[in-house]
């Protein structure tokens, strides 16, 4: 479930919107149930000195004092996540027997640090205490024993995560809520403090801006840091780490747009992407990681000129399934040749194939072929995230591939009764009541849900949700419909003109966790029509539209 999380970010520059002014999307995919689930807030900090003062709101994480993303009066941003390299790991010997705790370094010898604690762990029947053994070293505790000999030698590993214990993100974000201009905020990002995440800004003064942030350790860059670094060699130490101007960043782009889902930074925009071989090779974890959301991002992104703020609340809501209309086609290819190869099984996966290709790639509530579709992907490249990688069984096998659609639309016909079954009948939205584990999430089919639109974000549906399987085994549990679980956990749409910001916004669900409130579920009405809810964010407009104002402690 929490590998399935990320984000889809947009910014469109002024010179595609009809006003002239930059617009941002957040769109954040988070678990819904659980911990890690997102909330939306409104903060307003009304200071003695004018200059004190702050208003804020967005998204952030339940226990937070602060909010992870969203915009101030002049500015505003949106995080997704990244992988740059902020950890490694040092092969370190102890080789000294008479002294077990001594370990090589640099022509001498460094002593580790060791001491015993206990660990509770929770078992089927109760509660387990265990013993254990740690020991940690200069470079960092030791996660692991590679090697030992039978003299007693220990080679072993030990390994650091850039910033983990010395940075304090909360005072940054706080400085970046403050910011009133891009210098500003530059400023606080230049602290450092966030260990990693790509950033997607706007402003009021027409700026738009992307960066690649994390808190990157300067390296030697003699050694591979993908593997194992020698301990005792003074030559890995970490050298500090790399200052904000260093990182890959793209600000105004001719282009007028900016986007990043999860993938590579050196392909956020058309034109002035950064340059990868301006960057040290250990910088950037996913340079090579290129999502179908993000590529399906580039074709809506390219394709707009003058689009107004109606239009760029509608957009992150696509349902365009990119991988069908790219790959469908190939399969068609492929089918030719199956009638060749055996005629018998391209008879069998004659008529899926010919209802998918009679589909124009979109999933809507009647779509049969978009269920079909997701279906067959599952079968294709497994349910796990990524999941863009064919399955291995299946790479370079076409008709094994083709055969597989034969299987998916078996799965269906057994646990609905007919292969052709609408898409809205059996992907669900449905709220359980304070579940704090997924793994105890039981949804129930003849309980009220309402119909999720939102697609496999794997197969490159913009409006991103993941859902759970059918499940369907005798005297254990029935769940046949699909109902979403992670996500678009929070969606905004922000438009900064030089007088303000204007926004909308939805979270999956409603803002009240009481069954009985009318605001336990009435989002979920928003998400299933596809639209949002616009934001009340001047202090005037949220008294005028509030049903009760009160005071904390007063009654």
């Amino acid at each position: 479930i929490y590998a399935a999380t990320g984000s889809n970010g947009w910014v469109l520059g002024g010179r595609r919107t009809q006003s002239g002014s930059p617009m941002l999307l957040a769109n954040p995919h988070m678990p819904w149930f659980g911990f890690a689930q997102m909330l939306e807030a409104h903060l307003i900090c009304e200071a003695k000195t004018a200059g004190d003062s702050w208003n804020f709101t967005g998204a952030g994480f339940y226990g937070s004092p602060v909010l992870a993303l969203g915009h101030n009066d002049r500015l505003g941003w949106t995080l997704v996540t990244n992988q740059p390299d902020i950890a490694d790991t040092w092969r370190l010997r102890f080789s000294k027997l008479d002294e077990p705790l001594a370990y090589e370094y640099d022509g001498d010898w460094k002593q580790a640090e060791e001491w015993h604690d206990t660990i509770r762990i929770r078992k089927s029947r109760g509660i387990e205490t265990r013993p254990f053994t740690f020991r940690k070293t200069h470079h960092g505790p030791i996660v692991a024993l590679e090697k030992e000999l039978p003299t007693g030698e220990k080679t072993m590993l030990a390994a650091r995560i850039s910033g983990l214990f010395e940075a304090v993100p909360l005072r940054q974000s706080l400085q970046m809520i403050k910011s009133r201009n891009l210098a500003d905020f530059r400023g606080a990002l230049a602290n450092m403090q966030i260990l990693y995440m790509n950033v997607l800004y706007a402003d009021c003064d027409g700026n738009s801006w992307f960066v690649y942030t994390g808190r990157i350790p300067r390296r030697n860059p003699k050694f591979d840091w993908s593997q194992p670094v020698e301990g005792n060699d003074l030559a890995t130490e970490w050298l500090g780490i790399h200052g904000l101007d260093e990182l890959p960043q793209v600000l105004n782009p001719a282009a007028g747009f900016l986007q990043n889902c999860n993938s590579t930074p050196f392909v956020v925009t058309d034109g002035e992407n950064p340059s990868r071989e301006s960057f040290p090779a250990y910088m950037v974890g996913d340079a090579d990681r290129q999502t179908r959301r993000s590529l399906r991002s580039l074709e809506i992104l390219r394709g707009m000129s003058a689009v107004t703020f109606d239009a760029w609340q509608q957009a992150p809501f696509d349902t365009e399934v990119y991988w069908a209309r790219h790959e469908l086609p190939k399969y068609a290819l492929d089918f030719q040749q199956l009638t060749n190869d055996n005629p018998e099984l391209a008879a069998e996966v004659r008529p899926y194939l010919d209802h998918l290709l009679a589909w124009d790639a979109r999933i809507t509530p009647d779509s049969t072929a978009a269920t079909l579709c997701h279906e067959w992907y599952e079968h294709l490249y497994g349910t796990k995230y990524p999941g863009e990688n064919l399955r291995e069984r299946y790479r370079d096998k076409p008709a094994e591939q083709l055969a597989a659609l034969i299987r998916a639309a078996e799965r269906l016909q057994n646990m609905h009764g007919t292969w052709q079954v609408p898409y809205a009948e059996v992907y669900r939205t449905q709220r359980l009541h304070n579940l704090a584990d997924l793994t105890d999430a039981r949804f129930q089919d003849d309980a009220p849900s309402l119909m999720s639109l939102g697609g496999h974000g794997p197969m490159g549906v913009i409006f991103t949700n993941y859902h759970t399987p059918s499940l369907q085994i005798p005297f254990v549990i029935s769940q046949r419909k699909r109902y979403g679980i992670v996500g678009t956990s929070y969606l905004a749409a922000w438009e900064f003109k030089p007088d303000g910001v204007r926004g909308a916004s939805l979270v999956p669900f409603g803002t009240s966790g009481g069954p009985a409130s009318p605001h336990y579920f009435d989002q979920a009405e928003l998400l299933s029509e596809r639209r949002m809810k616009p934001e009340l964010f001047t202090k005037q407009d949220v008294l005028a539209g509030a049903k009760r104002s009160y005071h904390p402690g007063e009654e």
